[in-house]
């Protein structure tokens, strides 16, 4: 008997490739044994290579088999429930299933991506429609009653600056240009020693709005913001970053969209651009890519904070506006060093769902000082940590402000997948996990 290829199928009906099985060992008349032998030996292999010929009842035994001698064997009860949803079962495809994640902590993606279409396929027999708190996605939800006031709040204009001489002329002269008029401002310089301050100082002097500059010592960004922000007399909040700049209509058309609209609060896209103020190809730059494709997919979530859980589309702290109510009643910015707009975000989406004014009217600037490659390793444990406690309290909120908010109590099947879909469910316990898949809180 010629020896087959070492890609071919093993003649022994393992199911595996000739260089996985018994070409590992030689000549296969020396090597091939039994049929009774080979189950003994490996009665995953003899399952698979039963359920590729279509006979379920035996690969079912060698599965079983296979727990018999091994109990602790996830992938064992992982292929028994894929082989149990395949025939229609989906009790004892769930039951497997489960055991297969307590085995495993719920750590494996795949086995929780697979009980997420499970239960998703469970109640109707097939895929779930969209089912949110009222019935649809957010473009369908019944619309915000406008004001009649569209041009009269007050917006207070907040610029937190440190050591940004350079650039901070060019974010006061986009707010000297807005076409929304009904604005003040408040600047704080947090401890700069590159001539920010002197900067500040000589650019306010042109001014056309009412102003408040202080100049002290440094604290970090969230502590200036907050402080910035306590000056405030103005209906909403606008951020600004010194080191960014705005399109020249963006507060008008931020304010008919958010306050003209009912809504608390929002943000736009963004555009970035570099040192120099020039625009960056995405194709030429990864991190603008990324933040191009995220931007993108927010328009298949079920709604704008369901995007939000897992992207900071929002961007830049810098690219909010903000009820100066919500502002006050969050408590401001945390201190997070990287990550404090997208923390401010997902805290934000307890109370209210945000517009997103899908036009880039935001300018972030990448330069050398705010790379993100040069704290990627600070950014990630922050972000991990401010999505962390957004899902366990979305995973276990019983009493929700928020009407769309995103979480188990408004959103039980959206909320379920966005979380055993992706990599939130690594940040989420086990215990948090199962209750959260079965329904139980």
């Amino acid at each position: 008997m010629n020896e087959p290829a070492r890609n071919q199928a093993c003649p022994c009906g393992s199911g595996l490739r000739f260089k996985e099985c018994h070409g590992k060992m030689g000549a296969i008349g020396a090597t091939q044994p039994d049929a009774a032998g080979e189950r003994r030996a490996d009665p995953m292999a003899r399952a698979l290579a039963h359920r590729q010929g279509r006979r379920y009842d035996e690969a079912v035994r060698d599965y079983e088999v296979a727990l018999e001698r091994d109990p602790n064997r996830h992938d064992a009860r992982y292929m028994l429930a894929d082989l149990w949803r395949e025939r229609g079962d989906r009790g004892r495809a769930k039951a497997r299933i489960l055991e297969a994640l307590d085995l495993t902590d719920w750590k494996s993606a795949p086995y929780r991506k697979f009980l997420s279409a499970l239960l998703s396929d469970e109640a109707s027999g097939g895929p779930e429609p969209v089912s949110g708190p009222l019935g649809g996605r957010l473009a369908e939800q019944p619309e915000r009653p406008r004001s009649l006031r569209l041009d009269t709040p007050l917006v207070t204009v907040v610029v937190p600056c440190r050591n940004h001489a350079p650039y901070v002329e060019a974010a006061l002269r986009s707010l000297f240009r807005q076409t929304y008029r009904e604005l003040e401002l408040a600047v704080i310089d947090d401890g700069s020693d590159d001539g920010s301050a002197e900067a500040i100082r000589r650019c306010l002097a042109e001014s056309p709005f009412a102003h408040r500059f202080v100049g002290r010592e440094h604290r970090g960004a969230p502590e200036t913001v907050n402080e910035a922000a306590g000056l405030a007399t103005g209906a909403f909040i606008c951020l600004l970053n010194s080191d960014d700049f705005m399109h020249e209509d963006r507060i008008r058309r931020m304010v008919a969209n958010i306050a003209g609209t009912g809504a608390q609060w929002g943000f736009s896209s963004t555009e970035c651009v570099d040192a120099e103020g020039h625009y960056i190809d995405p194709l030429h730059n990864r991190y603008v890519y990324d933040l191009r494709c995220a931007v993108g997919d927010a328009g298949a979530a079920p709604t704008t904070g369901f995007a939000l859980m897992t992207q900071n589309i929002a961007v830049s702290s810098g690219n909010l506006l903000v009820s100066r109510t919500l502002f006050r009643a969050l408590g401001g910015f945390h201190q997070y060093r990287h990550v404090h707009g997208w923390d401010f975000c997902l805290r934000a989406l307890q109370l209210a769902e945000p517009v997103f004014v899908r036009e880039a009217l935001y300018f972030k600037r990448l330069h050398r000082g705010n790379q993100p490659s040069a704290n990627l390793a600070a950014l990630h444990a922050e972000a991990a940590e401010a999505c962390r406690q957004y899902v366990q309290w979305g995973c276990t909120a019983e009493q929700v402000i928020s009407p769309v908010a995103p979480c188990a109590a408004r959103w039980p099947t959206e909320f379920r997948k966005a979380i055993l879909e992706t990599g939130l469910a690594d940040l989420v316990d086990a215990p948090t996990l199962r209750s959260l898949a079965l329904g139980r809180s």
